[in-house]
């Protein structure tokens, strides 16, 4: 169920302290009087959409996770791009997490002599 912001504004103005719509209610959670002037946290629907299920936005992973729990899931996602260890000393690979491994055991710069990696880093 996907619950638009001016849906919650409506629900949370008629909720409001007196009951009466359009009378600058306050937030039934934190108590903060509400504007459609003035920005403010909704902590009501902070709920309600980290509830929801969102797909992971990294490219190949087809999971389905909750908006709430999505940055947790996308700094463990298998398919998160990250770079090879050696990228300081001038490895240029970029790719998912669940290739790190391969890459980083031929890596040409974890064999290479240590005048060659210099070389690189100095340049």
């Amino acid at each position: 169920m996907v619950i638009s912001l001016a849906q919650l504004y409506t629900f949370i103005e008629v909720e409001g302290e007196t009951g009466e719509t359009g009378s600058n209610p306050f937030c039934p959670n934190c108590r903060v009087r509400l504007s459609r002037d003035r920005k403010y946290r909704n902590r009501f629907a902070e709920s309600v959409l980290s509830s929801l299920m969102v797909p992971c936005k990294n490219p190949g992973c087809k999971e389905m996770v909750q908006y709430g729990s999505l940055k947790d899931h996308s700094q463990k996602c298998g398919f998160r791009t990250l770079k090879c260890k050696y990228e300081p000393l001038g490895c240029d690979w970029e790719g998912i997490h669940n290739n790190v491994k391969d890459h980083q055991k031929k890596c040409k710069l974890k064999k290479a002599q240590a005048k060659d990696i210099l070389k690189n880093v100095i340049a």
